[in-house]
């Protein structure tokens, strides 16, 4: 590793600690910034108060989910030679931020290696949206070379912040469209479906938690599959996995279970601490799996 790049990674020199923890939250610009759930903010600066970084870092040891400074160089190295494209909402733009801000990784939305990002959610309306339009792409001049394409729609179809939610099953439709859109529109890159982060109940206070509470007992409800709770996602789950399996996208979890105290108070589904250690492991997914065609810059 180059004295440049050990600078840049400073935080990965030492193991998990309440000190490397906070040392990240603030190259990404997110140091005690608390937000209640349903705000359009930057979701990937929630973090927890004074003293929640150390049991933080005991769940991060005991999973082996902080990497070492090699490991991240690696990683880096290799976003510095592929274009990757990700497609999302807030738990996908935090992997971007660390790109940006912690990685100093190149935007690649128009030309050349790095990372771009595009929200899937970016104009919030009544009821979520798994993905931008064709239009949207288009109209937005995005390169149609990427290598890799990183894609996940979950979050929003739980959330109470959109009153319009759909069932199971248009979630799974939608999913399953917005899923062969891209495949379309990026026919050379591979295709990695970030499967929807699990939620920590135990983040929340006042409405959500009650919520929450009121109806993981309710299975006669025709809206149990859907809720937002840890239920929901094993729900949403389903219906990736199933379009991923017809599709051809090759599954990454982000690996959230077991790491509540990672999350932010009042948030329960962004885990910022555990962003370098998703994206060693999708670059070394990316290259274990075959190209779907000729690359080109």
């Amino acid at each position: 590793m180059s004295e440049e790049e050990g600078a840049k990674l400073q935080f990965a020199m030492e193991g998990p600690s309440a000190a490397s923890i906070l040392k990240l939250a603030s190259e990404s610009r997110c140091t005690q910034q608390i937000r209640p759930p349903g705000t359009d903010a930057a979701h990937a600066c929630l973090f927890r108060p004074v003293g929640q970084a150390a049991l933080c870092a005991e769940q991060l040891k005991a999973t082996d989910s902080w990497p070492n400074a090699s490991a991240l160089a690696s990683a880096r190295s290799t976003f510095f030679n592929m274009s990757v494209l990700l497609v999302g909402d807030s738990t996908l733009e935090n992997k971007q931020r660390v790109l940006d801000l912690v990685l100093h990784v190149n935007s690649s939305c128009k030309r050349g290696p790095g990372s771009c990002f595009v929200s899937v959610g970016r104009h919030l309306t009544r009821s979520p949206k798994a993905c931008p339009s064709v239009r949207d792409f288009e109209r937005s001049g995005l390169r149609r070379d990427f290598d890799v394409v990183v894609f996940n729609a979950g979050m929003h179809y739980l959330s109470p912040h959109y009153p319009n939610r759909t069932s199971f099953s248009g979630y799974l439709s939608q999913l399953r469209d917005c899923a062969g859109m891209l495949t379309s529109q990026y026919p050379q890159a591979r295709l990695v479906y970030m499967l929807t982060n699990r939620i920590c109940i135990s983040s929340w206070r006042g409405g959500f938690f009650e919520q929450a509470q009121l109806m993981e007992n309710r299975t006669e409800d025709l809206n149990f599959n859907m809720q937002w709770s840890d239920i929901g996602v094993q729900s949403v789950r389903v219906a990736e996995r199933e379009v991923a399996r017809e599709q051809g996208w090759v599954l990454l979890d982000g690996q959230t279970a077991n790491h509540c105290s990672c999350s932010g108070l009042k948030d329960g589904r962004h885990f910022l601490p555990l962003v370098p250690n998703f994206l060693v492991r999708l670059t070394r997914l990316v290259k274990s799996m075959p190209s779907r065609g000729m690359s080109g810059r």
